[in-house]
């Protein structure tokens, strides 16, 4: 079976070669930008660039290495190239560096995974239109974080699968393998392309495709590299244990992105994911995509909305092939719908997942955004001279570890890189300012840096007229507090 056809009672799409749809991208690569170039304010930021500086530094971490609370702690650093990647970016460009970087990885994205779809037999124009409606989702994950080189190199194996289906041949997988060693040293979710590429390609290895022998043999063999590279990293399976470790984390630690999405709360994925999986399953001509839209979907539903990017991205290809169904009395009133219907759904599905669309301009420049990290706090820090033990709130911690190497943090947005009894005592400490007291008693510390608003593991309003503590600043974002003598 080659590559997927439309259905012959649909009108014809509009040719491939033509360039329909390029205003779809531009839009694309607008919102994207308007992501993008947000001041900072992502809690990993600061640890991922504390981390990339310590590989530059040819100290490879094999601990925890930036948490004075934990420095010894056994932890590996999945994401390391990506880190390295990051902090280079800062170093030559500074902010803007980074958000440059955070740009080109999902435009990345958006264009790869509109050529998986016109692999897989969609026009052009439709591809580029469920590419922007995918944004609808992938918006929420425009920050720089490893997951980034997730996204593109799904979208990179999604589109050299299709183009393997299109041409019946395994020679557009050749750059597979190395494509997922850098993804296995750049993100642990290596597994998931691996998964995909099978996914996609187990008619073709089983013979039930119309491919050669011998390019089903070097399918197999091509597929088998890939898995095999998900361990070419310095950590070896170690990615493979964070992976699943992760899945449990919200036990005990604050992390919100494995949370079950809700049509209520997330209506973005949960409509994208469901659409996909329909489309496939309805079309004939999208039904070869039926195994990857269930799986990522399923995983996005049931696992958390941190995987509903992953769907939107596979999402893309049955999506497009259902927008070629749509058959007014022409092809540029065919373009006309189907642009205007993409555009106006992923707005809406921004609008309802709660996107400050109208105030996005405001947050733009190349700087640290001081409403959400302690920017003016740790200036009046170095101005103080504060060294020494301190704790820091969960939020802050990775700006603290990236803008005081000297001092180090007490905690930050690592949940694996502490042990369980860590968090478990911190939760414990939360319960009451005297527990709260108690609990920086035990660990010495000679200053705090709390957040100004309720937040978790962050101290909020504990300190506040402490006996043995004295408040030295405070703004909307930090409080800090240091001992009385």
């Amino acid at each position: 079976m080659g590559g997927v056809t439309c259905s012959p009672h649909a009108d014809p799409p509009p040719s491939r070669g033509s360039k329909n749809g390029a205003w779809l991208l531009a839009v694309a690569f607008g919102f994207a930008a308007l992501f993008a170039f947000q001041r900072l304010s992502d809690m990993d930021a600061g640890w991922l660039l504390a981390l990339g500086r310590l590989v530059a530094q040819g100290r490879f971490p094999h601990t925890n290495a930036l948490a004075w609370t934990a420095r010894d702690f056994p932890w590996y650093p999945t994401s390391w190239l990506f880190e390295l990647a990051l902090y280079g970016c800062d170093r030559a460009l500074g902010v803007f560096g980074i958000q440059l970087f955070t740009f080109a990885l999902t435009a990345t994205t958006l264009v790869l995974s509109a050529r998986a779809a016109e692999h897989a037999g969609a026009s052009r124009f439709s591809a580029r239109a469920a590419a922007l409606l995918a944004f609808a989702v992938l918006w929420t994950r425009v920050v720089p974080r490893p997951h980034l080189v997730e996204y593109a190199l799904l979208a990179f194996t999604l589109e050299r699968a299709t183009a393997a289906i299109e041409q019946r041949s395994a020679r557009p997988l050749w750059l597979l393998p190395i494509a997922v060693t850098v993804w296995a040293n750049a993100h642990q979710s290596a597994p998931f392309g691996v998964g995909l590429l099978a996914l996609i390609l187990l008619p073709a290895v089983t013979g039930r495709a119309d491919f050669a022998r011998r390019d089903r043999q070097q399918l197999a063999l091509l597929i088998t590299l890939c898995a095999a590279a998900t361990l070419a990293t310095p950590g070896f399976d170690l990615n493979v244990r964070d992976l699943l470790a992760h899945l449990s984390l919200s036990e005990y630690a604050p992390i919100q992105e494995y949370a079950r999405p809700t049509l209520r709360d997330e209506p973005n994925i949960v409509v994208l994911a469901l659409l996909a999986l329909g489309a496939a399953a309805a079309l004939p001509e999208a039904r070869r995509w039926l195994l990857s839209a269930a799986v990522f979907s399923a995983a996005a539903l049931l696992l958390g909305r941190r995987f509903g990017a992953d769907a939107a991205i596979v999402g893309i290809v049955p999506i497009a092939i259902l927008f070629d169904r749509i058959r007014p009395l022409d092809s540029r009133m065919r373009a006309l719908v189907t642009g205007t219907s993409a555009l106006g759904a992923c707005l809406l599905l921004m609008a309802a997942s709660r996107v400050p669309l109208t105030s996005l301009g405001a947050f733009l420049g190349a700087t640290w955004e001081n409403s959400q990290l302690p920017v003016d706090a740790i200036t009046e820090m170095k101005q103080l001279h504060l060294d020494g033990r301190g704790f820091t709130a969960y939020r802050f911690g990775g700006y603290v570890a990236w803008t005081l190497p000297e001092v180090g943090d007490f905690q930050d947005s690592r949940p694996r890189a502490f042990p369980r009894a860590f968090w478990e005592e911190l939760a414990a400490a939360q319960a009451s300012p005297a527990a709260f007291r108690a609990y920086l008693d035990r660990w010495n510390a000679s200053w705090a840096l709390t957040t100004a608003f309720p937040d978790a593991f962050s101290g909020h309003g504990l300190l506040r007229n402490a006996p043995g503590w004295r408040l030295v600043s405070t703004d909307e974002t930090a409080e800090l507090y240091v001992r009385s003598k």
